[in-house]
């Protein structure tokens, strides 16, 4: 049985990723507000994630593992044969 204070604990830290993702992308979003950028956000809107261009699933990898950075120092520990190596692998981090 999961323990509901480490739940809402985990909550709060991804809520906490939430905002941060949030205000960074609506900062972006209120400094490039033109017709090029919103044409090209309908598209990707409109486009399902398998058929974007790799630099844009690149970009929601980048968000995709901050939240696994989130999961790994929560569920995880920094020591040799750390259950969670499977987290640490080449372009996963928690930055």
């Amino acid at each position: 049985m999961v323990d509901t204070l480490l739940l809402g604990e985990l909550r709060e830290l991804l809520a906490h990723l939430a905002h941060e993702q949030w205000s960074g992308w609506t900062e972006y979003l209120l400094e490039n507000l033109d017709q090029v950028h919103i044409e090209g956000w309908k598209r990707q809107i409109a486009t399902p994630y398998e058929f974007l261009s790799e630099s844009e699933k690149d970009s929601d990898r980048k968000e995709a593992d901050r939240v696994l950075g989130v999961l790994r120092r929560f569920f995880c520990w920094e020591e040799e044969g750390d259950p969670c190596d499977i987290l640490t692998r080449e372009g996963i981090n928690d930055e």
